[in-house]
């Protein structure tokens, strides 16, 4: 296993978890006291971690130490889609480590290209994925009114850290379902589309007769 941060300016080291699993005290002792704090003190007042709501991140201790420090957290909805965008970042690590001529063979060596192309990502990279917070926080439908606002407040607090606007679930949602409905409409092999074909036909066949009715005349 393994941990990272991310923020617009910069990135955290890679911690490496090689062995057992990672427990409430680990996560307060390797991660959250030797990472988080002193990055948190770089950035500054404005510093939120974002977490979900995996057990060692939401345990007594853990919170504790947040508020002892008094570093703010995200509110993070419960059975919520993954909305972190570091979650492209493993996707990119996992990619690049599968991609290599020669796949590490022993744990060290795996830790080590771990750390590498942790190191190798472009900065810019990063920054495109945290702006990208408004596509990747979309309104699916099917989620209660209180997770709803939850998501909102999450939205508003990520709008602080992006350093940009973003819009609410809703507005989210009306997007998301207008560019479903404009793309349904332009693909070929969709029935609506085809239905509105016909529509346009039945128009254009009443107009050649409309013509062809006043020549006549």
């Amino acid at each position: 296993m393994v941990w990272g941060g991310i923020s617009l300016g910069g990135r955290t080291a890679l911690h490496v978890l090689a062995r057992g699993s990672l427990t409430a005290i680990r996560y307060r002792d390797e991660i959250l006291r030797p990472l988080v704090r002193p990055y948190a003190g770089a950035v500054g007042p404005g510093f939120l971690l974002m977490q979900d709501n995996a057990r060692p991140h939401v345990a007594g201790v853990c919170q504790q130490f947040l508020q002892d420090e008094g570093i703010d957290a995200m509110d993070w909805p419960a059975r919520s889609p993954d909305l972190n965008p570091i979650e492209h970042i493993w996707d990119i690590m996992s990619r690049s480590i599968h991609q290599r001529h020669v796949a590490p063979q022993t744990v060290q060596e795996l830790a080590d290209a771990l750390v590498q192309v942790w190191e190798e990502i472009p900065q810019e990279t990063i920054r495109h994925l945290i702006r990208s917070m408004p596509r990747l926080v979309c309104w699916g439908g099917g989620c209660s009114e209180r997770d709803k606002k939850r998501l909102n407040r999450l939205i508003k607090r990520a709008s602080s850290v992006c350093g940009c606007p973003l819009d609410s679930i809703e507005v989210m949602g009306e997007r998301r379902a207008l560019a479903k409905l404009l793309s349904t409409i332009m693909d070929n092999t969709s029935p609506l589309c085809i239905r509105l074909d016909g529509f346009q036909m039945i128009k254009e066949t009443d107009s050649r007769e409309e013509g062809q009715r006043k020549e006549t005349r």
